[in-house]
């Protein structure tokens, strides 16, 4: 993104974000720079790579070491599919919000990424005996519920 010239922070010029939440929540501002050997790096540009680059350092390591690894990462950026599988994250408990997951591991393997995931169950609110059965035939799926739900 080309920050355009004003002294008016990133997240309030972005035309777009697509779950109207602050990119801010719980994060870094977007305005914070990063300096590297000199060069500065905007957090804008920069926040998913840092779990891309975590799993290339592991992949490295492990590989180095004569290791097989298995990566499973949660940020990532293009590139992650040569180093790690994907999980996209938090879902509802409800199966408009597992049918997404679907379109978002399927944008995963468009992207090069050959293993990725989600939580069965959903992870946000209670869930169901039906939708955690739902979820287990993924190839690659993990089970975050809160201690509330019995399933």
């Amino acid at each position: 993104m080309q920050k355009k010239h004003t002294e008016e922070p990133i997240h309030k010029q972005l035309d777009y974000v697509p779950t109207g939440r602050s990119l801010e929540s719980g994060s870094l501002p977007l305005d914070i720079l990063h300096d590297r050997n000199g060069t500065t790096f905007l957090e804008f540009d920069t926040h998913s790579l840092y779990g891309t680059m975590e799993a290339k350092a592991t992949s490295e390591y492990f590989t180095k070491t004569g290791k097989r690894p298995m990566i499973i990462e949660r940020s990532a950026s293009p590139g992650i599919g040569k180093f790690a599988s994907h999980t996209v994250g938090d879902t509802f408990s409800d199966v408009a919000s597992m049918a997404q997951s679907v379109t978002s591991i399927m944008a995963d393997n468009i992207a090069g990424v050959p293993l990725s995931g989600s939580d069965i169950c959903g992870t946000i609110y209670d869930t169901t005996p039906e939708l955690c059965a739902d979820g287990t035939l993924w190839a690659h799926s993990t089970h975050s519920q809160e201690i509330t739900t019995p399933y």
